[in-house]
């Protein structure tokens, strides 16, 4: 009897996400041009990466544009994300339109802020990619730009390994 109360409460309680795909909270902070914190009205914050794209990591040529146009997008709205699912470090990642009912991930796109996903990308999203290629918008003007998983795994080369 005490496992069926316990499981009860378990399902019942808002703040537990068990087999959720959606949280609704508003936008605290935005790390980069990819990534934003989202605080729920239960106080619980969450990183989350948009599904499908991966712009210039910081220190990269237009990652603070890629920032500061998320930053315009998304800051201080109220937004329902559908995750996808976590990375490989535990980051839920997801997708959502905001309040004017913008993806951001395609703006970023069309902008030339953004690759679309080293794997699995996702049609729609590539078009936009392919177009701002074409239209040598962003990361496009260069004469050859660095995927973001390049640059990171170049970076982790770097560090010094502990013994």
């Amino acid at each position: 009897m005490r496992i069926i109360f316990v499981a009860v409460l378990i399902l019942l309680s808002p703040s537990i996400t068990f087999g959720a795909n959606e949280l609704v909270g508003k936008v605290v902070s935005v790390i980069d041009g990819n990534t934003f914190e989202l605080e729920t009205e239960n106080k619980e914050l969450y990183k989350i990466i948009l599904y499908g794209i991966d712009c210039p990591e910081m220190g990269q040529p237009f990652s603070e544009a890629a920032k500061a146009q998320l930053e315009k997008l998304i800051l201080k709205q109220t937004l329902t994300v559908t995750v996808q699912g976590k990375n490989r470090y535990g980051i839920r990642q997801g997708y959502f339109v905001n309040k004017n009912r913008v993806d951001p991930r395609n703006i970023l796109l069309k902008n030339g802020l953004a690759w679309t996903a080293e794997q699995n990308s996702i049609q729609d999203l590539e078009d936009l990619r392919l177009e701002a290629m074409v239209l040598k918008v962003g990361i496009w003007t260069e004469d050859e730009p660095v995927p973001p998983w390049i640059y990171r795994r170049t970076q982790s080369m770097l560090q010094p390994k502990s013994s």
